[in-house]
This record gives structure tokens, C-alpha cells and sequence, in this order.
């Protein structure tokens, strides 16, 4: 049996590395997009920009360009009346996850030329 510090640390640890994992977990769509030049371009999306963005860096290796990106998730006005306040809780119930999407369309740079 181990001694208590020592098992209070591996569990610190065990949690630490979940929590770590938790924010990997999170979906991204990645569609490839074909170019008349050849050029590489995706088509990203998911529920956070930050994660598009480091996914897009890792499509691309000698970098990109964003092309497009869009994110939806502007909270409602707290000065929102009770019938704009329903129509959220509503559409939350309706389509939940909805109101928190991003999407990103980059274009991987080209390497440079040898020589």
C-alpha cells in the first residue's frame, strides 16, 4: 500500500492529466477543398475559434491565410426583454450546442522554393 502523500499525488496527477485531455476532446470538422493551383485549403469547424486556429497551424506547417472564419457566441443582451430572454431558452432546448459554433477557411501557404 502506498504511503497517503503519495497516493494524494498520483491522483492530483491522474486529475490534472484529465483536465488537460478535456479541452483536446472537443470536435473539429476538417474538410478538405480543392484549388485550380494545387494549393491545400480546409474548411474547419467546431465550438471554439482557438481551436480552429491551432488545428489550422497544424494542417499547415509553413503557415496560412484565413480566407473566412466566423464565430457565434454573443451573449444575450442583458437588457433583453422577456420575449427575446424566451425565445433563447427556446432555441437552446430546440438546438442545444447551436449557439456556440465557429468555422474557419484557410489556405496553406506554399514552400518556399528550394535553391
Amino acid at each position: 500500500m502506498l504511503p497517503p502523500h503519495r497516493s494524494a499525488s498520483r491522483l492530483a496527477a491522474l486529475a490534472l492529466l484529465l483536465a488537460s485531455q478535456s479541452g483536446c476532446a472537443t470536435r473539429i470538422d476538417v474538410q478538405s477543398i480543392g484549388t485550380t493551383d494545387g494549393s491545400a485549403m480546409y474548411e474547419l469547424r467546431g465550438h471554439q475559434m482557438a481551436g480552429l486556429q491551432s488545428h489550422a497551424q497544424a494542417l499547415c506547417p509553413k503557415g496560412h491565410v484565413v480566407l473566412r472564419q466566423w464565430q457565434h457566441d454573443q451573449p444575450l443582451d442583458p437588457q433583453a426583454g422577456l420575449p427575446a430572454k424566451g425565445w433563447a431558452w427556446v432555441s437552446d432546448k430546440l438546438a442545444p450546442g447551436e449557439q456556440d459554433q465557429a468555422q474557419l477557411l484557410v489556405q496553406c501557404l506554399p514552400a518556399p522554393p528550394a535553391g
